[in-house]
């Protein structure tokens, strides 16, 4: 008799099983925990999004920028030297305690 059949059989079985045990795990499980009440805001230069903790803010001509860091800052109003480089220079930590 041949065993190679029946031992295909269960190696597919228990493969099957682990898969379906691995998937409920993965679904079950929580995703990041950034805390509660915790805002994220997209730095306007680089498109990265960091905590609004955390962000450098300014407002210019009544809008609010917020950036990831004073690099990126700077660099935004290299760019848009149109934009009143003062208002830019008084960016500061947010403080949203």
């Amino acid at each position: 008799m041949n065993r190679w059949p029946l031992i295909t059989g269960i190696g597919h079985f228990i493969y099957k099983l682990v898969k379906e045990i691995l998937r409920k795990a993965r679904e079950g499980a929580p995703g990041p925990a950034l805390g509660s009440g915790t805002d994220m805001v997209k730095c306007p230069r680089c498109y990265v999004y960091v905590q609004a903790e955390s962000a450098i803010s300014t407002r210019v001509e009544g809008r609010t920028f917020h950036f990831c860091s004073k690099e990126c800052l700077e660099a935004y109003r290299r760019d848009h030297q149109d934009i009143d480089a003062a208002a830019l220079d008084a960016g500061t930590k947010n403080n949203y305690t």
